[in-house]
């Protein structure tokens, strides 16, 4: 079935036509999510992190619709019940999906960079959403983010750094290594950046 499904590896965030009508993510997963991944692709890193940890609850966050039923098909295949994806923008959509100081892990892997300065408004990592991202977060919890854009990673980071409750603790983390995309650059011997960064006390 999956075969027949045209694929688009880049989609325009801004056609979206939200809000999320979908069931409650706390209802999908059997309680409340504790970890979230943004644009989860064809799901590699949501199985993988699903089967690390059963106990974790973890919800994808897809703006394709063809990827999202991908990702729950490989979820079921592979049987695992704790990790599902939705239809769903996450920028407009984040304050429906889990309440404020909720999770405990966030992972942003490989965006689509955008590169022309007209597109700019397609990305996902401003410094705005930075920070409702961030009160997402329990305190201690943590952002994973990797790309193999230095253009990219350059502008992630700058927006990472206007959080005052956000500091970096470590390089590439490695849940880069578990998503697809991570998974084929190593295999190229691909530079990636990344990060993981931690939410601190507000002050």
């Amino acid at each position: 079935m999956t075969a027949k499904i045209r694929l688009r590896q880049h989609t325009n965030p801004l056609n979206y036509r939200g809000p999320y009508q979908g069931p409650a993510p706390h209802k999908l997963l059997g309680g409340p999510v504790s970890e979230l991944e943004i644009g989860p692709g064809l799901g590699e890193l949501l199985v993988a992190r699903a089967r690390q940890d059963p106990d974790i609850r973890l919800l994808g966050v897809e703006v394709r619709r063809a990827y999202v039923e991908i990702c729950n098909e490989s979820l079921d295949k592979a049987n695992v019940r704790n990790a599902r994806a939705i239809y769903s923008e996450v920028r407009t959509d984040l304050d429906l999906l889990v309440p404020d100081a909720s999770l405990h892990r966030v992972y942003f892997m490989f965006p689509d960079p955008w590169f022309k300065r007209k597109h700019f408004k397609r990305r996902v990592m401003t410094t705005e959403f930075a920070k409702k991202l961030t009160r997402k977060l329990r305190v201690g919890a943590e952002l994973h983010w990797a790309t193999d854009s230095g253009i990219l990673a350059l502008d992630i980071r700058a927006h990472l750094a206007q959080v005052d409750n956000l500091v970096q603790v470590a390089e590439v983390p490695e849940a880069a290594w578990l998503s697809g995309r991570g998974m084929h650059h190593q295999r190229q011997g691909d530079l990636i950046f990344g990060g993981c960064y931690q939410r601190l006390p507000s002050w």
